[in-house]
């Protein structure tokens, strides 16, 4: 605390307009990056800061007084904290750039000894850190130890959630939020991130969606944890921070983009979007990468639904697609999708959303129709000895909210998604 300008080199005080923070609470989006008011404003503790170095030139500074020790806390009450809604690109707010507020390294960790979460609910459980020299954000999920990724990507994870002494990082939190770091989250100053192992491996199920071009890569990952829930839970999804030159990013049901999806099943599920921003038309490629046991997805392929072509999930390497200026970001041009379902949409499933009884109709003969909710519990089920294109269903006992009719045809399986009111 109480470090200025005055502890840089001159040439950092004559441009003190280089160092920013984020002010997330701000509406204008635009004019959250926040300058220093003055060349005598003091930097606050526990505040994360960008710094531009023109001309590459390194920027110094000397820093005097007693070491720091003791907890910490940001939280919403005391203001180091800020959640805000504004009326446009929500993909920004929440997103707060705290400060290693300790001399040394910190590591980031579930373990309440060294970090006190008031709710899980309202903290997401990764921390994203940015290379400022590739745009591209490393990232670590505490509660499955998925930063140590380890499978040769360009651009790694955030190696063991080690983050480095003075080094800013980007947290997302929801009103009434409150995080406290403790001495115990202190790593020795020696270790480097890649030496800092962790007690104990996790086995993740996970699919790692890498895709960018010859000089730049970006990261999504797809899990599959019985223990999460649908929609945005925040102990194992992370929302998507998003980066300068382009991003990709899961989309969910309701629509939210999402950096780590994470699933209790795909048993209900016909396909999984995936989302993209670039900023230059161009040639990109996809690379898919598995970790765990993913065979509820092995007939699953990625498809790019402008061109209509498609590859299965387990060689989909190096595969080339081509992005037009007239699309440079879309959340629906690519997806994860059942074998059996690409590209068909003769099904039909009426009235949707419904109150007591469905129609359920098909080019082809039905032979069976099964309905489940969201987390795969089956609600009704129904052989047909003798198949019919035309299928009504007696839906009025099952409660309000998604379901899921899983149609079996003679040409194939189908899923469609209905909202029962």
């Amino acid at each position: 605390s109480g470090v200025g300008l005055s502890h840089f080199t001159d040439d950092m005080q004559a441009i003190r307009l280089s160092i920013r923070w984020y002010r997330e609470a701000l509406i204008n989006q635009s004019s959250r990056w926040t300058a220093l008011a003055t060349t005598a404003e003091l930097l606050v503790q526990g505040r994360g800061y960008h710094v531009w170095m023109y001309n590459n030139v390194p920027v110094n500074w000397v820093v005097t007084g007693s070491v720091y020790q003791g907890s910490f806390t940001w939280s919403t009450a005391n203001g180091r904290l800020t959640s805000s809604t504004t009326t446009s690109n929500t993909d920004r707010d929440k997103w707060n750039l705290l400060g290693n507020p300790y001399p040394s390294p910190i590591v980031w960790d579930g373990d309440p000894a060294k970090w006190n979460i008031n709710d899980v609910n309202l903290v997401a459980t990764t921390v994203y850190v940015t290379d400022e020299s590739t745009g591209v954000n490393f990232a670590y999920n505490y509660a499955d130890g998925s930063g140590a990724d380890g499978s040769g990507s360009v651009y790694p994870l955030l190696t063991n959630g080690v983050i480095a002494r003075n080094q800013a990082f980007w947290v997302f939190v929801n009103p009434g939020a409150s995080i406290t770091i403790n001495e115990q989250a202190k790593v020795p100053g020696n270790v480097a991130g890649q030496n800092f192992y962790r007690t104990k491996e996790n086995i993740l199920n996970q699919l790692t969606v890498s895709f960018g071009n010859e000089n730049i890569k970006d990261e999504a990952y797809f899990k599959i944890n019985e223990e999460s829930t649908e929609g945005l839970d925040m102990r194992f999804d992370a929302p998507k921070l998003f980066n300068e030159k382009f991003s990709v990013f899961f989309v969910d049901d309701y629509g939210q983009n999402l950096g780590m999806h994470t699933v209790p099943s795909v048993e209900s599920k016909n396909e999984v979007r995936l989302g993209f921003i670039v900023a230059e038309p161009g040639d990109y490629y996809f690379d898919l990468r598995s970790k765990g046991d993913l065979s509820d997805l092995q007939n699953w392929y990625l498809v790019d639904k402008v061109t209509q072509s498609s590859i299965p999930l387990a060689v989909a390497k190096n595969w080339k697609v081509t992005i037009t200026s007239d699309q440079l970001e879309s959340n629906n041009r690519f997806t994860l999708m059942r074998e059996v379902s690409l590209f068909n949409v003769d099904i039909s499933v009426s009235p949707n959303p419904f109150v007591s009884e469905i129609q359920i109709t098909a080019p082809h003969e039905i032979l069976s129709v099964e309905l489940i909710d969201i987390n795969g519990k089956k609600l009704f089920e129904q052989n047909l000895i003798e198949g019919s294109k035309i299928v009504r269903i007696d839906a009025s006992t099952i409660q309000t909210g998604i379901v899921i009719a899983k149609v079996k045809t003679t040409d194939g399986l189908f899923n469609k998604k209905l909202i029962k009111k």
